[in-house]
């Protein structure tokens, strides 16, 4: 089996970005970033972490991980992803992470060895006298170089986003 890649890039805002120019700022924001250079992996996954937050004028935060596949849904739990052979299977889950308003379950993709595709959702969470907002762009490949989300498309764009108000 190919190395599972997983980069979870998340944008997030409270109502101070909802319009003029910070609004544009945190539209600008990348959906994919270089991979970061990693410990080659046989197996199992690479999970690379990008925030992208308000507080921090959107400058990109990074974080990654190698891991075992059983473990991901600790990393990516909005996710449900199955191994089958070389294939893998991934569909996207409401939950926890993801925030109101609730979504219907996504569509099971397959993906074969050098495939890869992109998981969109977003959602708002209560804070003590407002919302905060967040976008959350998951790029998902059986096998990936490192510039494989920022110079390739995606077979499948899955989008789950839902209207903020």
């Amino acid at each position: 089996m190919t190395v599972l890649v997983v980069q979870r890039v998340v944008t997030t805002w409270t109502k101070e970005s909802r319009g003029g120019p910070e609004a544009a700022r945190r539209s600008a924001t990348p959906s994919a970033l270089p991979l970061p250079v990693m410990p080659a992996a046989e197996s199992g996954a690479v999970v690379h972490f990008v925030t992208l937050a308000e507080q921090r004028a959107f400058a990109p935060t990074e974080e990654a991980a190698v891991c075992q596949f059983a473990d991901l849904p600790r990393f990516v739990p909005e996710l449900e992803l199955r191994a089958d052979g070389d294939d893998l299977q991934i569909r996207f889950v409401w939950g926890g992470p993801v925030g109101a308003p609730e979504r219907a379950r996504g569509a099971v993709t397959r993906l074969r060895p050098g495939e890869w595709c992109r998981v969109l959702h977003n959602g708002r969470f209560p804070e003590e006298s407002t919302w905060s907002y967040q976008s959350t762009v998951l790029n998902v490949a059986n096998g990936a170089s490192r510039l494989t989300f920022v110079e390739t498309s995606p077979r499948v764009v899955d989008d789950h986003r839902a209207a903020l108000w």
